[in-house]
């Protein structure tokens, strides 16, 4: 205002006024960034808003050169550099042009490609939780179908990017149907979730990827790598060799899983190395959460995942009678919903026993319902420690 105004500057270079304050349109004052002390704060520090504090011998040698040559052609030739730039830069519709452009700009550079992802969903499985958990998280920059299986019990209704359920977990199932759904989509790159549980039939999978790779881009993310068992048949990536290295990308989890693939002739360049994320919670202190959860206990030790043996549920409930010795109201508290599998309620069954041989009834509480995300971290956050004893597992990730 005061450059459109036509009358002189002093003023520090910082933030926004750095656009358009320069040597050739106002007097310059030297600063230093320092805090604010504004109502800005987070988690109880103000120290992260910072303002610039003018350097007072800059700023009182400015004042003084302004007063002792305000009619020099210096000063003049500022004030009418700094009229040209905000009349002729600075309109509002000169502004507005420069945020068209910039929306152009963005508009013709983004890519939004189109997947295709075959994965279990909105179910009680792991890999449906992962699945849902990459899309939310990338939504905004990709384009989603989904290509879950049929003949699971549901957790959630399927939203309007889900297709029609045309494949299941079966030893004879054949991909057909999936294949002519994924071939008739207009999505570029087709986004498998595997686990031998899912494709127990490797050589439909097998025939699957060839036929995809020669209309589309095809990832594959394995979930497990190493050989696995089904019935009396060893089920091993080895016999997906040939398949897997004309995909465009492998993603895998761990380095293991980086070792294994290389070591069955699988090209490195394809594999991608790419961990699990995570959620990020507001932290509560465990006497809070106690408390909304009407929890007594002056020492509460969680647990968390699916029901299943190898999470060493049952060896901390054992753990629990000991310490029970020192803490009579410990408390254990797994978050461990149960699982489709027969083991995993014969597990619970187990669980019970122990519970009752060991005279742990008010000491244990097992919550064994699918929960949502926000409903587990209510117990797990009422935990004084979340105890996670996996045994050995074959698994890239549980």
């Amino acid at each position: 205002e005061a450059m459109l105004a036509k009358v002189p500057v002093i003023v520090c270079a910082n933030s926004g006024m750095a656009d358009f304050c320069n040597e050739s349109t106002a007097l310059l004052v030297d600063y230093e960034l320092v805090p604010a002390q504004s109502h800005v704060q987070v988690d109880g520090n103000q120290k992260v808003s910072f303002w610039a504090e003018p350097n007072q011998k800059t700023l009182i040698s400015q004042f003084k050169y302004f007063i002792e040559n305000k009619g020099s052609k210096e000063i003049a030739s500022k004030v009418s550099n700094a009229y040209n730039l905000i009349s002729t830069n600075f309109t509002w519709n000169k502004v507005a042009e420069r945020w068209l452009d910039f929306i152009d700009e963005v508009a013709s550079n983004q890519f939004h490609p189109k997947v295709a992802m075959v994965t279990t969903w909105n179910s009680k499985c792991g890999i449906a939780e992962y699945s849902k958990m990459e899309v939310l998280a990338s939504r905004h920059n990709v384009d989603y179908e989904i290509y879950p299986n049929y003949g699971v019990e549901l957790t959630s209704h399927d939203e309007e990017f889900v297709q029609k359920r045309l494949w299941k977990e079966s030893k004879d199932e054949t991909l057909e149907t999936l294949y002519k759904a994924l071939l008739g989509s207009s999505a570029d790159i087709v986004h498998i979730q595997f686990h031998y549980g899912l494709f127990t039939n490797l050589l439909s999978l097998e025939n699957l990827i060839e036929r995809l790779v020669l209309k589309k881009k095809v990832i594959v993310t394995f979930h497990k790598t190493a050989d696995d068992k089904f019935g009396t048949k060893i089920l091993s990536l080895k016999s997906l060799v040939s398949s897997l290295n004309k995909c465009s990308a492998l993603v895998v989890h761990q380095p293991e899983d980086v070792d294994r693939l290389k070591s069955y002739r699988i090209r490195p360049e394809l594999i991608k190395l790419i961990g699990h994320g995570q959620i990020v919670y507001p932290w509560y202190p465990s006497k809070i959460q106690k408390q909304f959860l009407g929890i007594n206990s002056q020492f509460v030790i969680g647990s968390y995942g699916f029901l299943l043996p190898h999470k060493g549920i049952k060896e901390v409930i054992q753990a629990t009678a000991l310490i029970k010795k020192e803490i009579p109201d410990v408390l254990y508290m797994p978050v461990c919903a149960l699982h489709p599998a027969s083991e995993s309620y014969e597990l619970l069954k187990e669980c019970r026993e122990e519970i009752e041989r060991s005279g742990l009834k008010e000491n244990v509480k097992m919550i064994t319902d699918y929960l949502s995300n926000d409903e587990s971290m209510k117990y797990l956050q009422a935990c004084d420690v979340v105890v996670m004893p996996y045994k050995p597992t074959q698994e890239s990730a549980s």
